[in-house]
């Protein structure tokens, strides 16, 4: 999961796992919870709120893919080592 030259850092699946649960949080998070189809598309400002809520989405994907790599790597270290 973890390389220790880096910071952060993820396998390949994780990558692919993040995309649709993003496009489910997004759209989650714009059409269900921040509800902006109430909204207008007149100003900028209005594209700004897309975009932070988008980010907020990435985020929270981000947050929970994190955390399923964690709980794999605790599982394999405690829960499927026998030895």
């Amino acid at each position: 999961m973890r390389n220790s030259g880096s910071p952060f850092s993820l396998a390949k699946f994780y990558w692919f796992m993040l995309i649709p649960l993003f496009l489910v949080v997004s759209y989650y998070e714009l059409f269900i919870n921040w509800q902006v189809q109430r909204y207008s598309f007149h100003e900028l400002e209005d594209f700004g709120r897309y975009v932070f809520v988008s980010f907020i989405a990435f985020i929270e994907a981000l947050i929970i893919i994190y955390i399923l790599a964690m709980l794999e790597r605790i599982l394999k270290k405690y829960a499927w080592n026998n030895n």
